[in-house]
């Protein structure tokens, strides 16, 4: 059997321990791996939501007394609190309740974490406190190589589904899944009219939001140049509306169906949403090669 590729990165072939350090493992989380868990934290003491009988107790080993040490006394827990200066990937009650299970197949681990990050005055983050966290990096990182246990975990997918479900159930509202609103639930950013996009963010530097934003504002626009072309009157259709919700009409037709490309203004603001994608796939071009955003390209100029 021939080994797969190993992948190399920009940061890894300058620095093979990069991943080690604490700076440029939050900055891979937030640029890249955990950008959409990520959130200000709700509380402090941070709880659990889990039975306490079962898990033991709800409140956190992570206190005042260690974030404060961590941040090597730039700024009180209360201060940073109130200046969105910490923020949390906490996946304690969603993997927990598995750990034991997964630590019964032999090789295998997994860990309920809980990791707070710190936002220094250039607006990068560092890791400030965490279950088992320095051990993750390492443990990530040296299950990159093509090694058999790699290619063949045993058993494969073994709880997958049901880590799965867990998740979708403690995090999935499709409600509030999708830009903006997505990050104003985790506290990622505030609603501003005055701003770009009408949200002003946390992180400044923050490349998920920043791109996600633009391409959100595309696609709203564009379904927004359609639906308008066909229900300018809505206000007026609606009691028609209601009546044949359940009606299905022979000819009905679909936004993925092209007999819209007929019609000149449809197929007009078509144009300027592929237009308009071309130009955010120059500007995330851009963004990703700019040495003075250190979220995308490391603190040392390494680009993703």
């Amino acid at each position: 059997m021939t080994n797969p590729p190993t992948v190399h990165t920009d940061s890894i072939e300058r620095d093979k321990f990069s991943w080690l350090r604490d700076d440029e493992f939050s900055r891979q989380t937030l640029a890249g791996l955990n950008p959409l868990s990520i959130q200000l934290p709700k509380e402090f003491p941070i709880g659990s939501k889990l039975d306490p009988e079962i898990y033991g107790p709800a409140e956190s080993k992570i206190t005042k007394e260690l974030i404060e040490r961590e941040m090597k006394a730039r700024i009180t827990l209360e201060e940073a609190l109130k200046k969105k200066r910490l923020f949390i990937l906490d996946y304690h009650d969603v993997l927990l309740p598995y750990v034991h299970r997964v630590r019964e197949i032999e090789g295998m681990t997994l860990y309920g974490s809980q990791t707070i990050f710190f936002l220094t005055d250039d607006d990068f983050c560092t890791r400030t406190s965490g279950t088992q966290w320095r051990s993750t990096p390492s443990r990530v990182r040296a299950s990159s190589p093509p090694t058999a246990s790699s290619r063949r975990p045993s058993p494969h997918g073994k709880y997958s589904v049901e880590l799965s479900s867990a998740a979708y159930a403690a995090f999935w509202r499709f409600d509030i899944e999708a830009l903006p609103a997505d990050l104003i639930r985790r506290g990622m950013a505030v609603e501003d009219p005055e701003a770009e996009h009408g949200l002003r963010l946390t992180i400044e530097d923050y490349p998920y939001a920043n791109d996600g934003l633009l391409l959100w504002s595309a696609i709203a626009d564009w379904v927004e140049a359609y639906v308008r072309r066909y229900y300018h009157h809505l206000a007026k259709q609606v009691m028609a509306v209601l009546d044949v919700l359940s009606c299905h009409s022979p000819d009905e037709e679909y936004l993925g169906e092209r007999a819209w490309a007929e019609d000149g203004v449809v197929r007009e603001a078509f144009e300027r949403f592929n237009g308009r994608l071309k130009e955010i796939e120059r500007i995330i071009d851009e963004r990703n090669g700019d040495v003075r955003l250190k979220n995308r390209t490391g603190g040392r100029g390494c680009a993703l």
